[in-house]
């Protein structure tokens, strides 16, 4: 880096080093002389790398690309165990469905207890026996209130896969299923496939809110769930067993799914 003067202000800077006229002595003269920082560039020498360095580099490159792919997989892992944990710590109140689904309970197999004991079979096999497209499961008092009803409204928590316009076998629950401690494992329903009422889906609303049921909705419903209080002391009864680590609000915040059949 050089320093230099800058035009009329290098040659001020030379006149100002000269004695002022009637100055008594050469050190009582000042000067003021403003620079300028010239920055001079030069390209520097290649550098030659042998076959080590470079593959050296190379490989340090690619370690690095790895590590920065694996941390983006890391952070996505991460976000997709977040979302699909239920929050329990979130406080939930009022009408507000939540955004994040439950996880579905076993829809591919289920326990029976018929004339050859119990034991556990496959949902399809059910289904083909009884010439439907599905299976709705009611506790073995709530059958007991729609065996002689001609319409009868069906609440789930949250949603439902029930579709207008299929047949589907209405089955009482022996023993009721739940989800052990660890929430890893999911201990089967028995049901009783000797008593049935095959009936078809006439209207399936999704995740309304538990406030927003009307009485047209009730007017099919059975004689225990009549009002929002008492569907919401059902919703409860139901799935807290497979649900345990949410909250009852936070199970009644999902909303609920409402299927209409017709016998």
């Amino acid at each position: 880096m050089a320093v230099e003067g800058a035009g009329a202000n290098g040659r001020a800077c030379e006149k100002s080093k000269r004695p002022a006229i009637g100055a008594t002595s050469p050190t009582a003269t000042s000067f003021r002389c403003p620079v300028r920082a010239v920055l001079t560039l030069r390209r520097s020498l290649p550098v030659c790398l042998d076959e080590r360095t470079l593959s050296e580099s190379l490989r340090m490159s690619q370690m690095c690309q790895f590590r920065a792919r694996d941390s983006q997989c890391c952070k996505r892992r991460i976000c997709a165990t977040y979302l699909m944990r239920p929050d329990t710590n979130a406080a939930l109140s009022g009408n507000v469905v939540s955004d994040q689904p439950l996880p579905l309970s076993n829809k591919s197999h289920t326990r029976i207890l018929d004339d050859l004991g119990e034991q556990t079979v496959r949902v399809i096999d059910l289904c083909e026996r009884f010439r439907v497209d599905g299976l709705i499961r009611l506790h073995q008092r709530d059958y007991d209130l729609v065996e002689l009803r001609k319409k009868y409204v069906h609440f789930n928590l949250e949603f439902t896969l029930n579709e207008r316009g299929k047949r589907y076998a209405v089955l009482p629950i022996i023993r009721s299923g739940y989800r052990t401690e660890s929430h890893d494992e999911e201990v089967l329903p028995v049901l009783d496939p000797r008593r049935h009422r095959i009936g078809v889906c006439e209207a399936v609303m999704q995740r309304v809110p538990i406030e927003e049921v009307s009485s047209t909705h009730f007017a099919n419903s059975i004689a225990t769930i009549m009002t929002i209080d008492e569907l919401k002391k059902a919703l409860i009864q139901r799935y807290a067993p497979l649900f345990p680590y949410l909250r009852p609000e936070q199970l009644l915040s999902r909303g609920c799914a409402i299927t209409l059949i017709s016998f």
